[in-house]
Parts: structure tokens; sequence; C-alpha cells
């Protein structure tokens, strides 16, 4: 049974909630996919974001023993955990705690993190300056333009000829291109810039 869409201003709303209850943790951070673009109906929430990570010391006698952190992992807890839970108290089941809003964290990567608020799942999508270009524009997509923006234009695609995408950076040889920004990126392809809900 296919998934049901959610209409674009409610998906936009909770998107809106998500972002700015993150921001305070992140370098950047902004709405993409179909919200973007401003579709009618929406799939799933998609955010990219920046995180200010912070190192932490796991041993405050070892120099070497460091690794850095994204504080708004935890706040995304605390979103998830957004609707209350509530303790049956009478029948088969008194006892038991359910949780009324059925949010989860469903993935938990370095640069990926999937989870559901108020219903709505929601894909947050970690990466650092010099890739938001190229992140930014294949997370606003749609799939066709997003494959489009890794293809070379022999075969139809918008990229050079001889470039490649790999790891959110493109190469052209040995060298990595920064795209800090999404015009940076249609530059570099020889293009104008195309709004989000021009992309087709």
């Amino acid at each position: 049974m296919p998934k049901e869409k959610t209409p674009w201003l409610e998906a936009h709303l909770v998107a809106s909630i998500v972002t700015e209850r993150l921001r305070p943790y992140c370098q950047r951070i902004e709405v993409a996919g179909s919200i973007r673009r401003k579709t009618k109906f929406v799939n799933d929430i998609e955010i990219v974001a920046i995180p200010n990570l912070e190192a932490e010391q796991h041993d405050m006698f070892a120099d070497d023993n460091t690794s850095t952190i994204w504080p708004g992992r935890r706040i995304i807890g605390e979103i998830v955990d957004y609707f209350p839970k509530i303790k049956i108290t009478h029948g088969t089941h008194a006892g038991e705690i359910i949780d009324t809003g059925g949010t989860s964290i469903t993935k938990d990567g370095p640069r990926y993190i999937q989870f559901t608020h108020q219903g709505h799942q929601v894909d947050l999508f970690l990466t650092t300056p010099e890739k938001w270009g190229v992140i930014y524009a294949i997370r606003t997509g749609p799939a066709e333009f997003s494959k489009k923006l890794v293809t070379e234009q022999r075969t139809g695609g918008f990229m050079p000829d001889g470039f490649k995408v790999k790891d959110g950076r493109v190469w052209f040889g040995s060298t990595a291109h920064d795209t800090p920004d999404e015009l940076s990126l249609f530059a570099l392809y020889g293009m104008d810039m195309i709004a989000p809900e021009d992309r087709e």
C-alpha cells in the first residue's frame, strides 16, 4: 500500500519546527526535497545541515584520544520524544507505556539520520561547507534532476564531460572543487541557476 502524501503546508510547518529546534547546533540548516520545490504534496521531509561539532575528550590524560560530536544529536532525541507517552491504567495491558506519536529514530549514521516527528518521516543529511552546494542540490531533487547533476553531458546529464561527483565533491582528475552554495555548482557546470520549483 503506497504511503499517504502530506499537503505541502502541513509538511512545511513540521519541517520548520525541526529546523528551528536544530538551528543553534548548526552552521547552516535548510529544508530541501519536495518542500523546497513547493510541490502540492510531500512524501518525506528532507533537511540538509552543516553541524557544529564539538571536541569530546575520552581520557583527560590522553592527548590523542578525542573525537568530535554534534550536540544537535541529543536534541533529535528530544524531538523524537515530543509526543507524551501514556501509561495504560486499565485492562489486560494495564501498566504498559505506549508512545502516542509513534516516533522513533530509524537510522542513525555519521552523515544521515532518519527519524519520525508528528507522524512524518524526517531525513536529515549532514554535510560540510565545501560540499554544501552538491548535497543541497541533490537532496532538493527531484530524482531525475539529481541524476543529471551527477551524469556527464555526453550521456544526457548536466555535468561537464570528464568531471565526476564523489563523496559530495565535484572532481576533475585529481582536483576537487568546492561548492559552498548551489550557485557555485551551477557555475562550475556552465549553467544558470535553476529555481527549485522549476527543476524537472
